[in-house]
């Protein structure tokens, strides 16, 4: 027992580990050669992990100033949570 934990002993090394689970299949294959882990692919797929395009960006700007005018309106006439 004492050599085959010697031998496993000398087969240690300094290494750098992910903090946090592979967001990517491909973040899964580089990382597991390191640490062992699972890979799951988020709820949603992909697409969840990818930023809002300038079109998508635009269309929540948009409703987001709709929505804080329609706000302020309710505010003004007394009627509304924002009174």
């Amino acid at each position: 027992a004492h050599r085959q934990l010697m031998s496993l002993c000398s087969k240690l090394f300094d290494g750098r580990i992910p903090a946090f689970p592979p967001n990517t299949k491909e973040q899964f294959d580089e990382w597991s050669k390191v640490w062992p882990m699972n890979f799951r692919p988020p709820n949603g797929g992909m697409k969840t992990l990818l930023a809002f395009s300038d079109a998508e960006v635009l269309a929540l700007r948009a409703f987001m100033m709709r929505a804080c005018l329609l706000a302020q309106q309710g505010k003004v006439q007394g009627g509304g949570a924002a009174a």
